[in-house]
């Protein structure tokens, strides 16, 4: 096989199995490419005796291609992991740059189009924060006709007006409920939206 015109060795071209069960091997004077294709080849002589059996090792096995490496003993290209790597420093910059604009996109949607339960979720932590200390009145641009709307069944009703009421207008809270606070003759729906938004 020596002066032929085999250009690159890999683990196709010749299986291990095969390569160990020979006793001389002769593919001097091949044109052989040193590129990363043949890093497979140089790796396994190195890492192996398999050189010891090549025939007319190492002076008649050259590089042919790229030119700027034309001649160079093929013992002497070493390629490493890094030089044949696929990955490139500007995939990693790509990857980045593209994450990084569609996790703002995303964050910038939200905050637009959830306004309100960010607002709503910031209170909800400032309540829970300081529920400790008692009721405290959120400090909100809009001022409010009432300090909470109770929503809740017929099965309550009783357990409302006689505990809840009770217990939290003791503390100076003014309270919206049903059955006394919504104006006559309007829908109940139309009422809700009305006082939900005064509380």
């Amino acid at each position: 096989m020596d002066g032929n015109n085999i250009r690159v060795i890999n683990e196709s071209s010749f299986p291990i199995p095969l390569l160990r069960s020979l006793e001389s091997f002769d593919i001097s004077q091949n044109k052989f490419w040193c590129t990363c294709a043949q890093k497979w080849f140089v790796d396994y002589l190195r890492s192996s005796n398999f050189s010891k059996i090549l025939k007319n090792w190492p002076t008649f096995y050259r590089c042919e291609y790229p030119e700027y490496k034309k001649n160079l003993l093929l013992v002497k290209y070493k390629p490493t992991d890094a030089d044949c790597s696929t990955w490139s420093p500007i995939f990693t910059i790509i990857i980045v740059t593209v994450v990084s604009i569609f996790l703002v996109t995303v964050v910038l949607i939200l905050m637009f189009n959830c306004q309100a339960n960010i607002r709503n979720s910031i209170n909800l932590l400032r309540f829970i924060k300081q529920k400790r200390k008692g009721y405290v009145r959120i400090n909100s641009s809009a001022s409010f006709e009432y300090d909470a709307f109770v929503i809740y069944c017929g099965s309550d009703q009783q357990w409302v007006h006689l505990e809840l009421l009770k217990h939290l207008e003791e503390r100076d809270l003014k309270i919206c409920i049903h059955q006394r606070d919504f104006d006559v003759g309007v829908q109940v729906i139309d009422n809700i939206t009305k006082y939900i938004g005064k509380s």
